[in-house]
């Protein structure tokens, strides 16, 4: 159900000014539903994404890890642990016994939305007493790609995350993450232990969430 600022904005009413731009929690915790599509240049079809990821986020320590588990188009799931040290600018994928490195070319993503997000609007999820009122933001890069964020108006918990790339190779990924068992603060930092096996150097490679 979308609210009256909604409908009066859209009529074009002068009270639609942009609401302040929020902050999530700097430390959290959170399950990553993963549903969407790639297409790479020069291929004639989609490939499925699908899946869920264990975000765990930490901002003070300029970390974050994932645990993906994704299925692919023939029903075999994969799964792998990637860590981002923004301190040491080091990229760790691990699965089936190997790691791999990369060097880290972004920054890690900043726990409020960007002074260059656009407001999309504000709407309400659920029913009755579950529902929730949240609001939209979109922020644009220069290369084309967007991410468009869903979050709790009164908490800025992040609700849903829709974004779209492109890679310098033409490859087009569109993907939608819903998040729930969302928890504020680290309960387990040991997702961030680097195994002993893996190397010191690497390629580059950007940040997953950056």
């Amino acid at each position: 159900m979308f609210s009256l600022y909604f409908i009066l904005c859209v009529l074009g009413v002068a009270i639609c000014a942009d609401p302040p731009k929020c902050c999530m929690d700097k430390q959290f915790q959170a399950t990553l539903g993963e549903s969407g599509s790639f297409y790479r240049a020069g291929s004639d079809d989609f490939e499925p994404l699908d899946g869920y990821n264990f975000l765990t986020y930490d901002f003070y320590g300029l970390r974050l890890a994932i645990e993906s588990h994704s299925t692919d188009g023939n029903g075999t799931t994969e799964t792998a642990r990637i860590i981002e040290d923004y301190v040491s600018r080091k990229q760790y994928f691990i699965a089936n016994g190997s790691c791999v490195v990369n060097d880290l070319t972004s920054a890690i993503r900043q726990p409020c939305i960007t002074p260059e997000s656009t407001f999309q609007g504000e709407f309400k999820l659920g029913f009755g007493f579950t529902e929730i009122d949240v609001h939209v933001w979109k922020h644009t890069n220069p290369n084309g790609s967007s991410t468009k964020f869903t979050v709790a108006k009164d908490s800025c918990v992040p609700l849903i995350e829709t974004s779209y790339a492109i890679d310098n190779q033409g490859t087009k990924t569109e993907v939608v993450y819903v998040y729930h068992n969302f928890t504020p603060g680290l309960k387990n930092v040991d997702v961030f232990q680097i195994p002993s096996y893996c190397p010191i150097g690497g390629g580059q490679v950007a940040g997953l969430i950056g």
